[in-house]
């Protein structure tokens, strides 16, 4: 399954990444995900995201730079990540760590510990990037 973004059930944005995490991979789902920012924010004042790295099998340095840009260049209020293996978590943390959001991007275990943390209420605070 090739790498894609979509509006959930929930009315999250969602991500899936598959196999290598490439920058060209990144930047496709970055780009791809503008039209559904732009759906979200007509309808919430908040862009929450849940990216599914559980197929992602590796992230090359490339990828990692990519993120890290995307995450600084793009708005979103909350963004949770999830299943990652350790590269790939390793990778993610460092970008998140680079880009200074790590109040607004966090990694979890689990799909379920993801979409709970989206779910809590939001602060004035918070939003945008």
């Amino acid at each position: 399954m090739p790498n894609k973004v979509f509006i959930n059930t929930d009315g999250f944005e969602e991500m899936v990444f598959e196999g290598v995490m490439t920058a060209q991979g990144v930047i496709d789902i970055i780009q791809a995900s503008f039209e559904f920012d732009k759906k979200l924010s007509e309808k919430s004042d908040y862009i929450d995201t849940i990216i599914d790295l559980s197929g992602a099998t590796e992230m090359t340095d490339d990828a990692m730079t990519a993120s890290f840009q995307g995450l600084k260049a793009t708005h979103y209020d909350k963004i949770a990540m999830y299943g990652a293996n350790e590269q790939v978590t390793g990778k993610v943390s460092m970008a998140i760590a680079q880009a200074g959001v790590g109040d607004k991007v966090k990694l979890f275990d689990t799909r379920d510990a993801a979409t709970t943390w989206l779910q809590e209420p939001k602060y004035s605070g918070q939003a945008g990037s």
